[in-house]
């Protein structure tokens, strides 16, 4: 599983064709990916001059 280029792709608005787009949705919907956002969204560290 991909799931930081996941990430990136959805989080950039990178055009894919259909396949490409179930494989995201899927690896989207998998059970660690949805912990690992939950994780990340509650991630208290922060790049001060990224803010």
């Amino acid at each position: 599983m991909f799931a930081p280029v996941v990430s990136r792709f959805r989080t950039y608005g990178v055009p894919v064709d259909a396949s490409t787009a179930a494989y995201m949705d899927a690896v989207w919907a998998q059970p660690d990916m949805a912990a690992w956002i939950a994780q990340a969204e509650t991630e208290p560290y922060t790049i001060e001059n990224l803010k």
